[in-house]
């Protein structure tokens, strides 16, 4: 593996981490709206 197949598959990794990240807070802020909602 190159120098820099190793810096695109870190920030693929990076990028994948993130987006389950932002849904993982998405979900949270929904579940919080619902149970106020209740």
């Amino acid at each position: 593996m190159t120098h820099e197949e190793v810096k695109e598959s870190i920030a693929y990794r990076v990028a994948k981490e993130m987006e389950a990240r932002e849904v993982t807070r998405n979900l949270e802020a929904l579940n919080e709206n619902k149970e106020e909602q209740e």
